[in-house]
């Protein structure tokens, strides 16, 4: 990887496509989740890469028209991202995490109605940059060589490159928040959220499913995550299966809480 770090794969199209980029470490059920309704939604045809950093999974390798690629170890997060760019040549990437979902079919044109702007489209988290839960921009600045997606701490996480690029994010380029739930975390951010009921996900799913999952490590006690997750999961399979809709949302909604709170140790909140 060091001697090829330059090397940015083939040239994007301009072809209107988008191609799913994630990274997947030990989120194989969820990552099936994710591609289910990325193909059900999107397109079964639409392209989609996916980097390994755990063990290869069989079931991922057998899904139609992905690219499953198994670096030499695990490179975290951005630097796994970086990798799959390489093997993306649509004119749009769409990175989203293995706990997230696509609820609509009206998803990615509405992501790229709000791209039209900017080049460049996500969801209202409340994060400062453009967060790769759910990000969608032009391929080619990435093989253009203008950024990397390895985080800088303290000053950014994953996609922090990409939104200083951008000089931050457009708040008329992200899917607005319309539903959230489950625990708040320390800053205004829930277990559980919905954008437009086009587009949803969670959190912790990596650490519940990896030895980094005790209660201290993830800041919520398992016993509350785990139903919820459940639920939500259901919940995302009867709409990828057509038996319900998004609106049909089956976890008790929160009320807003702006608040941050910087001196907790705690990142539980209740709203």
């Amino acid at each position: 990887m060091s001697l090829h770090t330059r090397f940015r794969g083939g040239p994007a199209a301009n072809d209107g496509r988008i191609t799913l980029l994630s990274v997947n470490y030990n989120s194989a059920p969820d990552m099936l989740r994710l591609i289910a309704s990325y193909q059900k939604f999107v397109g079964v045809d639409a392209p989609l890469v996916i980097v390994e950093n755990s063990d290869w999974v069989r079931e991922l390798a057998q899904v139609p028209n992905i690219t499953y690629v198994r670096p030499p170890g695990n490179l975290q997060h951005g630097l796994g991202l970086d990798y799959g760019m390489r093997k993306v040549e649509t004119e749009y990437t769409l990175i989203c995490d293995p706990d997230t979902a696509i609820l609509s079919s009206e998803f990615a044109p509405r992501m790229i109605e709000l791209a039209a702007k900017r080049g460049i489209s996500g969801v209202g988290s409340n994060h400062d940059i453009y967060h790769p839960i759910c990000v969608l921009f032009r391929t080619e600045w990435w093989k253009h060589g203008d950024f990397t997606f390895v985080q800088n701490w303290p000053w950014w996480d994953v996609a922090g490159g990409l939104t200083a690029l951008h000089s931050g994010r457009d708040p008329e380029t992200v899917l607005k928040r319309t539903r959230i739930a489950g625990p708040r975390l320390r800053w205004p951010i829930y277990l559980v959220e919905v954008y437009e009921d086009l587009f949803t996900n969670t959190h912790f799913v990596s650490r519940l499913n990896s030895d980094e999952g005790d209660d201290e490590h993830i800041g919520i006690p398992r016993s509350l995550i785990e139903p919820i997750h459940r639920a939500w999961r259901s919940w995302v399979d009867a709409v990828v299966a057509g038996e319900t809709v998004p609106s049909d949302f089956p976890i008790e909604e929160a009320e807003l809480d702006t608040r941050v709170y910087d001196k907790s140790p705690s990142m539980m909140k209740t709203p």
